[in-house]
Order: C-alpha cells, then structure tokens, then sequence
C-alpha cells in the first residue's frame, strides 16, 4: 500500500498499488460491503472487519504529480460509473487541490459531497482546510454544522454537534470560546470519552490566550476555570488508558500556565495539597516518559525554556528535531529563540549567533509558512545584522498572515515589529503609518504596545544619547496616541 486516505468516523479509503494496477478500496462502514475499484476498471466487494473509532481525519496519500495523476483517472472513471457516491467528490477535491492547487475546482468538488451527503463530516473538515483563511466560508461551514445539529435523529444531532465544536476548535483562537459551548452541551448528552479529549484540548487552548478579552479567561474566572479543567483531566488520567501520557502532558502544561494567572496561587496550593504526586513538571515528566511522542516533548522542552533551564530545552528540542525532521516546526522556532542573543526584548547584532538562529527560523518556515511567530523572529533577526530588505519582507507577511487568520493579537506584535524595523531602517513615513495602525488596534487587547513604545525609545535614548531619533519617534508617538486615549 503506499497511500491511506482516512474519514472521520464515515468510511476510510485505502490505495494500492498491486503490480501494474492501481486498487481504490472505500469501506463504507464497518458492517456493510466495502467497494474495491481497479485502475482498469474493475469493480469487487468484500467484507472488512470491524474498525474502531478513528481518530481525527488525515490525509497521507502519496502526492507525487504521477501518483495522482492515476487516482485522478481512476477517481474521474468511476464518478461516470456511480455519481452518487460522495466520497469519490472528497477524493477528487483533494486531488485537485493538492496536485493544481486549484482552490475553487476543490470547493466545488465538496460541495457537491455534502450535497449527496449532508453529514459528510470530512468534505467539511476539507472545506475547512482549503478555505482556513477566508472568515465567511468558515461561517458558512459552522452554519451548515449547527443546521445537522438540529437533526431529528438524536444520535446525529449529537454526533453534528461534537463535529461543530470540533472544526470550529481548528479555525482558531476565535472561535475556542463557540467550540468550548458546542462540546459542553454534547458532553451533557452523552458523556463520551472522545468528546470530553476534544474539550481538554480547546479549554487548554483557551488559557494560553489571556491576552484577547472575549476569547480567552478573564482573571476572575480563572481559579474555577482551572478547577473544572483539571478535574476533566484528572477523570481522563483514570479512565482513558489509551491517552493516558497526553493527558498527563496536558495537566503539567495546565497546572504551569496557571502562575500567569495572579489569583490561582491558592487553587494552585490546594491542587499540590490533595494531589502531592502531581505537580506541573513531575506531571511533564510522567508525559514523557509514558510516551515520548513530539508533542509531550514539546511541552517538557517550553517548560524547561520558561522556567530558565536553557540548556535542558535545547536538548529536548534538538532530539524532537533529530527523531521528527518533518514535523518539528515548533521545536526549531524555539531552538531559535533560545539561541538569538537578546537583552532587554532587543535582539543584539551578534551576527554569529543571529546566523545560526536564522537557520531555524528559516526551518520552521520551510515546515510551517503559516508560522507567524517564526516568521516575526526572523525578520527581526535579520534587521539586527543590517538585512534590512530580508527582515522587513518577513515581518510585512507576518502581518499578512496574523491579519488573514483573524488574530489581532498576533497581528498587532507583528506590526509592532514592523514599525520598529521601518523606523530603524529610517522609513520614518511607512514606519509611523505602521504605528498607528497598531495603536488604534491595541484598545482591543489586553496587550499594551504603547507601553513597548515607550520602553523601546526611552532605552535607545540611554543606549546612545546623541542620537536625536528616539526622541522624534517618541514625540510622533505621544501625539498619534492621544488620538486613541482608549489605549491607555
């Protein structure tokens, strides 16, 4: 076999390549007959043996321009022979926009999916996929969801509902609190261990956001929010076997970011009382030891990095890098971090050092072009060895991105790094046209770039006294910042 195309819960479709001929198997259920389809066309059935619950869909079809060309012609064949088979339109849609990068021929093609299949969850996840930058096709693709939610038939209705709350987790940080809503309400319904790893997995999200009012946990509700979290995860630690090292990863992560959090000090307190064998890093550790997958590492690597143990970090990094070099975009962004030499937020023109930083900045981009963090980090690298030019390209697309994903926090440190580097490169027009975007932005968050303005000039007043620029950019500050008192 050298590809699987595997649907959520549906039906999965396997590829073979027997020989010379190419053979599609869709199982269709776990019960029923599955349809076998050969590259010359013929056409079998057979049983298939029970399959236990999939986890979330996922595509690992061989995408060479070859591979595909054949499913494409057996895919297209076989849509002449049976129209009326959706998952043939998911696989044609995928194809499509894997090998043309044709988003509007794939859009078309699971739409006509849903059309024979209303409940087909992956032509939605697809949508989701394909569409992931454009905020009205993800509202129409929660619409659709929330319409199946109100099925007659209470088993679909539930199952549309945790499918709802599952996509909208993915369409990121905006729609956490709506996904949050969704799972609770499935959950009352039917206490299910998969739904209740899917609430884990956006209440956990959430609490790593406190920077956006609205989406994130206000510091009044946080003790309780931490309390509920940590009871759910505790309950999966002793009855859900199968993901027992996640969870454990997951509480340390939980139980670590709640000292951001200024009142959980005494819930944190009582936690450790009842629960002395389960601190944050005892509770990393287990994670990893249990099962040292990338993700577990991950979390173990962060919280070395946060607590200060630099070199601990960088090994974990490094092994994650050695052991996934296609799926360690995270570990080189940080790997990164930790190497660029920075002192008090500005990175120094240490060019040695900056160099090997941007090496892995540049890896996580090349693994990830959506990382918008990476790509803030390069850019400002850059800028710190006089690659202006370079540094000034890679901030502006990570402005772009943050605005596309609708994230206005990550949007808005990304134009403050922008700004900074036009004004340093002395654009002075661009870079206060760059200002004040941020600032009539920042009343929104609970982040204060007019406070890292003002930091930022004094010190590069102290850094170098004759230069009469620092007191220009704070001057055009001050009277830009009057315009949007809310900010202060």
């Amino acid at each position: 076999m050298y590809g699987v195309f595997q649907i959520r819960q549906q039906h999965t479709t396997d590829i073979f390549n027997s020989g010379d001929e190419l053979i599609i198997v869709i199982h269709t259920s776990a019960m029923e007959p599955s349809l076998v389809r050969g590259s010359d066309g013929n056409v079998f059935s057979k049983k298939i043996l029970h399959r236990k619950s999939l986890s979330p869909f996922f595509w690992s079809l061989d995408t060479r321009p070859e591979r595909l060309d054949r499913v494409w012609q057996t895919v297209d064949d076989w849509i002449e022979d049976e129209p009326d088979l959706a998952v043939l339109y998911n696989l044609r849609g995928f194809i499509v926009h894997v090998r043309d990068k044709d988003k509007e021929n794939a859009n078309e093609a699971f739409n006509k999916a849903l059309q024979l299949h209303p409940y087909n969850l992956v032509a939605l996840a697809s949508l989701m996929f394909v569409n992931k930058h454009s905020k009205h096709k993800k509202a129409g693709i929660v619409e659709h969801l929330g319409k199946l939610s109100t099925s007659d038939i209470e088993k679909e209705k539930i199952h549309a509902k945790y499918e709802q709350g599952f996509i909208c987790a993915r369409f990121g940080v905006t729609y956490y609190q709506k996904a949050e809503r969704l799972l609770k309400q499935t959950i009352k319904v039917e206490n299910n261990i998969i739904y209740l790893r899917e609430l884990v997995h956006v209440m956990s999200r959430r609490i790593k956001r406190k920077t956006l009012p609205g989406h994130s946990i206000s510091y009044k509700d946080a003790p309780s929010y931490f309390e509920k979290l940590t009871s759910y995860l505790l309950y999966l630690i002793n009855y859900d076997d199968e993901k027992i090292a996640s969870h454990y990863s997951i509480l340390g992560e939980v139980l670590s970011y709640s000292q951001i959090y200024y009142n959980c000090e005494r819930w944190r307190n009582k936690f450790y009382q009842v629960h002395p064998d389960k601190t944050d890093k005892q509770c990393l550790v287990t994670g990893c030891d249990l099962s040292p997958d990338r993700y577990n590492l991950e979390r173990l690597a962060h919280y070395y990095q946060c607590s200060g143990r630099k070199d601990d970090a960088i090994d974990i990094y490094k092994l994650i890098i050695e052991n996934h070099p296609s799926k360690c975009a995270f570990a080189h962004n940080h790997l990164g971090k930790l190497i660029v030499p920075v002192l008090k937020f500005e990175i120094l023109p240490i060019k040695e050092s900056i160099i090997r930083a941007v090496h892995h900045f540049q890896k996580a981009i090349e693994l990830n072009p959506m990382n918008i963090d990476a790509r803030i980090w390069l850019g400002r690298s850059l800028c710190a060895i006089q690659r202006h030019e370079e540094g000034l390209q890679h901030l502006e697309k990570a402005v772009d991105l943050a605005t596309r994903a609708s994230d206005d926090k990550d949007a808005v440190t990304a134009r403050y790094h922008y700004c900074n580097a036009l004004l340093d490169s002395d654009n002075f027009e661009n870079g206060y046209r760059e200002m004040e975007k941020v600032l009539s932005q920042c009343h929104q968050l609970t982040v204060h770039p007019d406070k890292w303005f003002r930091l930022r000039f004094d010190e590069m007043s102290v850094r170098n006294p004759g230069d009469l620029r620092p007191r220009q950019h704070r001057a055009k500050f001050e009277k830009i910042l009057k315009k949007y008192q809310t900010c202060v």
